[in-house]
């Protein structure tokens, strides 16, 4: 089921296979990630949106991370070969432009981001 024009239920469920998610916050994250997606105007992965508290304390998540509220979504740029440049292209350009009142954070091969209602950067 498509959730918005290039986002698929199956990306942004636990990956565990629980099904515990709500399809209503699934639509939001997926709308926010859709702004995210037009923005960048290129395919973007997503390696880990919702996650179960059990799922998220067997990844090694925080107690009370966003991706457990279906908040949150770890993104990658789907072009591998300049990985690092185009994650870092994607943060600079959802920092203020999408992402002023939510998380951000820019890992190695991956960035952080969240719809938590207030400014968090780390």
């Amino acid at each position: 089921m498509m959730l918005s024009k290039n986002f698929h239920l199956c990306e942004l469920i636990c990956k565990c296979g629980c099904e515990s998610h709500s399809l209503t916050k699934l639509k939001e994250l997926a709308t926010n990630l859709q702004h995210i997606r037009d923005l960048y105007d290129s395919p973007i992965w997503v390696n880990s949106a919702y996650r179960c508290p059990k799922h998220n304390a067997a990844v090694g998540g925080v107690v009370h991370s966003t991706h457990t509220r279906h908040l949150a979504s770890d993104l990658r740029a789907v072009n591998q070969k300049h990985q690092v440049a185009i994650t870092s292209a994607i943060h600079e350009l959802i920092a203020d432009e999408i992402i002023p009142d939510g998380g951000l954070c820019m890992y190695d091969s991956f960035i952080h981001v969240d719809f938590r209602g207030e400014r968090s950067r780390w």
